[in-house]
């Protein structure tokens, strides 16, 4: 049973990195599909269970909230000081969201593919985010 469930999982997430591929079909698709990190990706693929792919989520993050707090801190020094306040408040309501947004994915689908796509999510929104937060950091 449990091995029919995995597997399950397993045909589930390829059909989902599937359609990403096939939407976009390029290489844009393919970044959406696997975020973050090569380390990531790397582990993702080798993950043979869903505590292997939580394990790699878990360590994504721990890295990309690290880089999102380092790039948050260098657009804070970037800014003038009467804009500093703005992205401080844009940032707690931004962290509040991302958390909602990827919580939609434990009412959605119950069991552990729930666990992987908000994982996911939490990867995305982070990602994309450092990303806005460079454009701030670098800006002239």
């Amino acid at each position: 049973m449990v091995g029919g469930m995995v597997a399950g999982l397993f045909r589930r997430v390829a059909m989902r990195v599937a359609c990403l591929v096939a939407i976009g079909a390029g290489p844009l698709a393919a970044q959406e599909a696997q975020p973050g990190s090569a380390a990531y990706n790397s582990c993702m693929a080798k993950a043979q269970t869903t505590v292997d792919m939580v394990s790699c989520m878990n360590d994504e993050m721990a890295l990309q909230d690290k880089a999102l707090n380092m790039v948050y801190q260098q657009a804070l020094a970037a800014l003038p000081v009467d804009q500093r306040q703005k992205l401080r408040a844009a940032q707690r309501v931004w962290l509040d969201f991302r958390q909602k947004d990827c919580d939609v994915f434990y009412g959605k689908e119950t069991g552990t593919i729930a666990s992987i796509d908000a994982g996911g999510c939490m990867i995305r929104h982070t990602v994309s985010r450092i990303g806005d937060l460079r454009l701030i950091a670098e800006r002239p």
